[in-house]
């Protein structure tokens, strides 16, 4: 769905990804396209990360992570960070 500059009208409509600097005009739909694709795949990259890396034990010892719950809200909210 794109609209208009003031969201009154709008149509549905074949969105390109603009990769370049073209992408940052706020009234081009491709950069909000182009967006929310890097965002996806780097949410993806850091989930496979997070799956597969784990810290060394003096990294739990001095961030004082001893329980499941902190581990996981210190990468939940990495994979936040990258996605806004």
């Amino acid at each position: 769905w794109v609209s208009d500059a003031y969201g009154v009208t709008g149509r549905v409509q074949a969105v390109a990804p603009a990769w370049g600097p073209e992408g940052f005009n706020p009234f081009n739909p491709g950069g909000i396209a182009s967006h929310h694709i890097a965002a996806g795949i780097l949410g993806i990259l850091a989930g496979v990360f997070h799956l597969t890396i784990r810290p060394p034990q003096r990294l739990y010892r001095a961030l004082r992570m001893g329980n499941i719950e902190t581990v996981l809200s210190s990468s939940i909210s990495a994979v936040f960070f990258a996605a806004f």
